[in-house]
C-alpha cells in the first residue's frame, strides 16, 4: 500500500517540475527591452530649413521625411522604405524649405524588424529675409510682337509694363508698374502682341513681397518690319527746291520721305531705329508763282532730266534692319506717283531695285519745299590749265535707262587707283578722274558701243552729256563730262566739257578710249585708255 502512495506522489512532483523547466525556458526567447520608439524634439524653424531632435528608445534605427502640411502623414512601412535613416539619436536639418510654409515631419523607430509606432510633429518656416527680385531677359522680336522672360526671386507677385519710343531717361516706377502693368505670379516666358512695326519698347519689370519691393529693371527691344512690305512713311524728313538745272530745261523738286525718325549724314537720310526712308527728286515746269510746290502726275524713271521723271541717281531708298545694319537701294524702273487735294499730298512710289526687288511706298499728308534756287549760283573751283597725254589705268561704269530710245553709261576713268568699292569710287591720292557721260541707242545689254560721241545737248544717241555743276542738299556737284584734278595738297579742280570727242573701239572685252575734250574755258583734256569695264547695271 505504501509504495502505491509513493508512486502517485512522485510522479505529481516529476509534473510540476517540468512545467516549471517549460516555463524557464519560455523567459529565455523573449527578447529583452520594451517597444521600440522615436521622439520629434522642439522644432525651430528658419525661412529655408527646420531643425529638430530625434530621440531613440529601444530602437536600432529610426527614418524621418519632412512633407508639406498639405500631403498625407506616411505609414511607418512606408518612412522604413521611403524615410531618411538616422542609427542613433541626434540633431537633424531639413534644408531647401519654402519660407512661410507648413510642413510636417513623421518618424518611425525600427528594432530588427519590428516597427514602432509613426511620430509627427508639425512647424511652418520662417518668413524670408531676402529682398525680392526680378531679372528680364530679351527674347524674339517680330514685326508686330516682342517674348521676353521674366525671373522672380523671393517674389510673391511681379509685373511689367512696355512703353513705345521712350525718352531718353524715361522709366517708370514702381507704383506706375504695379498699377498699371501686367501681373504675373510665376518664372515664365511672355509674349505681347499687336505692337507696332518698326518701334523700339522700353519693357520695366518690378517684383513685390509684403511690404517689400524689389528695384525696378528694365530692358529696350525693338520690333523688325518686313522690307519687302509696302512702306507706310509717316513724316517727310526734308524738301528743297533747286530751280532749273544748267543746261536743262525742267526744275527740280527733292523730298525725303520717312519711317519714323531720321538723321542725315553727307546727303544721306537713314532712320534712327529700324525702318526705311524714300529720297525722291522730280521735274517738272518751274512753279509759275508763289511758293514751289510739286505738280500731281505719274513721274516715270529716267536719266534724262525731262518732264514728269525722276533722277535715278538722286532717288533712293535706305533700309535700317534696328540691328546696326542699314543699307541703300538703288532703282533702274518704275515710277511714284503725285496726288494733291488741298494742301495734303498723297505720294505713291511703284519701283524695281537694281536688285530686281520690287519696292512699294506711300505717303499722305502734307509737303515744304525750301527754295534754293539761288544757290544755283555757287561755282565749283575751276581748273586753269591743259590736262594732256593723260593714261589712265581704270575704268568704272554704271549703266541706266534713260528713256525710251537711248541708255545712259556714265564712265570714270583715273590715272591712279581710287579709293571706294561697289561701284562709288573717288581719288584718294593726287591724280585725275575723267567722268564721261555717254547716251547709247538702248539695247539688251549693258555696253559701250563702238563710234565716236560728240558732246552734245541733244539727249541722242552717240553723245555725251556736257559737263555742269548742281546744287544738291548743302553741297555742290559735279555731273555729266568733266575732269577733276586732286593735288597733294588735297584740293580739287574741275574742268566741265563744253565740246569735243570721245572715240570708243572695243575687241572683246577690252575697250579702247580716245579722248579729245575741250572745257568750257576753252581748255583741252586728252588722254587715252586701253583694258576692261568694271560694269555696274543700274537698268
Amino acid at each position: 500500500m505504501k509504495k502505491i502512495l509513493f508512486s502517485l506522489l512522485g510522479r505529481a512532483l516529476l509534473l510540476v517540475s517540468l512545467t516549471a523547466l517549460a516555463s524557464c525556458n519560455d523567459d529565455k526567447t523573449e527578447p529583452s527591452g520594451g517597444t521600440p520608439s522615436v521622439a520629434i524634439g522642439e522644432i525651430t524653424p528658419q525661412s529655408n530649413r527646420l531643425t529638430f531632435a530625434l530621440t531613440l528608445r529601444d530602437a536600432e534605427k529610426a527614418f524621418y521625411l519632412c512633407l508639406p502640411a498639405t500631403e498625407s502623414a506616411p505609414s511607418a512601412e512606408t518612412l522604413a522604405a521611403q524615410g531618411i535613416p538616422v542609427s542613433q539619436s541626434q540633431t537633424v536639418t531639413v534644408d531647401g524649405l519654402l519660407p512661410e510654409t507648413a510642413y510636417t515631419i513623421s518618424a518611425v523607430a525600427m528594432q530588427g524588424d519590428r516597427l514602432g509606432s509613426v511620430a509627427t510633429a508639425s512647424a511652418t518656416t520662417a518668413p524670408s529675409d531676402a529682398e525680392p527680385a526680378v531679372k528680364l531677359t530679351p527674347g524674339e522680336a517680330t514685326t508686330t510682337s516682342l517674348s521676353f522672360s521674366l525671373e522672380m526671386q523671393d517674389c510673391a507677385r511681379a509685373a511689367y509694363l512696355l512703353i513705345a519710343n521712350p525718352k531718353q531717361g524715361q522709366t517708370p516706377d514702381a507704383e506706375e508698374i504695379l498699377r498699371s502693368g501686367t501681373t504675373v505670379e510665376s518664372d515664365g516666358t511672355h509674349t505681347v502682341n499687336e505692337l507696332t512695326p518698326a518701334t523700339t519698347y522700353l519693357i520695366a519689370a518690378v517684383g513685390e513681397k509684403d511690404s517689400k519691393r524689389s528695384e525696378v529693371v528694365t530692358i529696350e527691344m525693338t520690333t523688325g518690319f518686313d522690307a519687302s512690305a509696302p512702306a507706310t512713311f509717316d513724316r517727310q524728313v526734308a524738301g528743297f527746291y533747286y530751280g532749273v538745272p544748267a543746261g536743262y530745261n525742267y526744275a527740280e523738286y527733292y523730298v525725303v520721305l520717312s519711317e519714323g525718325e531720321a538723321t542725315e549724314q553727307e546727303g544721306i537720310y537713314t532712320t534712327t531705329g529700324a525702318g526705311r526712308t524714300l529720297s525722291i527728286d522730280l521735274y517738272y515746269f518751274e512753279p509759275l508763282s508763289g511758293d514751289p510746290a510739286i505738280t500731281q502726275g505719274a513721274y516715270k524713271y529716267a536719266t534724262s532730266k525731262s518732264l514728269r521723271t525722276f533722277d535715278p541717281e538722286k532717288t533712293r531708298g535706305t533700309v535700317n534692319d534696328g540691328k546696326g545694319g542699314i543699307r541703300q537701294i538703288e532703282f533702274k524702273d518704275g515710277t511714284i506717283d503725285v496726288r494733291l487735294s488741298g494742301s495734303t499730298y498723297t505720294i505713291t512710289a511703284s519701283l524695281v531695285t537694281t536688285d530686281g526687288e520690287e519696292f512699294t511706298g506711300s505717303y499722305t499728308g502734307p509737303l515744304t519745299l525750301e527754295n534754293r534756287e539761288e544757290e544755283q549760283e555757287q561755282n565749283l573751283p575751276p581748273l586753269e590749265k591743259e590736262l594732256t597725254g593723260m593714261s589712265f589705268v581704270r575704268a568704272i561704269a554704271k549703266y541706266y535707262n534713260n528713256d525710251e530710245t537711248t541708255d545712259q553709261c556714265t564712265v570714270e576713268l583715273y590715272d591712279v587707283e581710287p579709293g571706294g568699292s561697289d561701284g562709288y569710287y573717288y581719288l584718294l591720292d593726287a591724280g585725275h578722274k575723267l567722268s564721261v557721260d555717254f547716251l547709247v541707242a538702248t539695247g539688251d545689254d549693258a555696253q559701250i558701243v563702238e563710234g565716236t560721241y560728240t558732246v552734245a545737248d541733244t539727249n541722242a544717241a552717240l553723245t555725251l552729256i556736257p559737263g555742269y555743276e548742281e546744287s544738291f542738299l548743302d553741297s555742290t556737284m559735279a555731273l555729266g563730262t568733266y575732269c577733276e584734278e586732286y593735288s597733294e595738297e588735297r584740293v580739287s579742280t574741275y574742268g566741265f566739257a563744253s565740246s569735243g570727242t570721245v572715240t570708243v573701239t572695243r575687241t572683246g572685252d577690252t575697250y579702247s578710249f580716245d579722248v579729245k575734250l575741250k572745257t568750257s574755258k576753252g581748255y583741252r583734256i586728252e588722254g587715252t585708255y586701253e583694258g576692261a569695264i568694271e560694269m555696274y547695271d543700274k537698268r
